[in-house]
């Protein structure tokens, strides 16, 4: 059973967790890597609230039992989901351009992106799952 759990963080508990979150996003250091590396690590940790299907949470507090987690890491890059760039790279250089762009992106995600976010995610002993780097469907949006 699927559930949706959200996590609301404090800044003070935020704040609290930058070296550790830095620990395991290294080698990578931008503001940016610290960004996803905390959203993901406050994730796989696994505390909030549960989402009840409406537009409000129960508010008691849940814990999360499963060991795994699914992100989306791939769909923007599979689909060009990053709107400004992969525009501007459009117009510049027309479909050609935007073809290439999206490979590099996709290209980058192996050594770039997967490595960090593992080390957060099995901080809280969990693993990771990415649909959308699965082989066929890149191969089917890739044809």
């Amino acid at each position: 059973k699927l559930r949706l759990v959200l996590v609301d963080v404090s800044n003070q508990e935020a704040q609290l967790s930058v070296k550790h979150v830095q620990t395991q996003i290294f080698p990578c250091r931008t503001p940016m890597d610290l960004s996803i590396g905390a959203a993901l690590w406050f994730a796989a940790r696994g505390e909030g609230r549960l989402f009840g299907g409406n537009t409000e949470s129960s508010g008691e507090t849940y814990n999360v039992q499963s060991r795994i987690l699914f992100s989306g890491l791939g769909a923007d890059e599979l689909l060009a989901g990053y709107k400004g760039r992969h525009r501007s790279v459009f117009k510049r250089g027309g479909m050609t351009a935007l073809l290439a762009e999206l490979d590099a992106d996709l290209s980058r995600l192996w050594w770039r992106n997967l490595g960090r976010d593992d080390r957060l995610i099995s901080c809280h002993g969990r693993e990771v799952r990415h649909p959308f780097l699965d082989e066929d469907l890149i191969r089917g949006c890739c044809r």
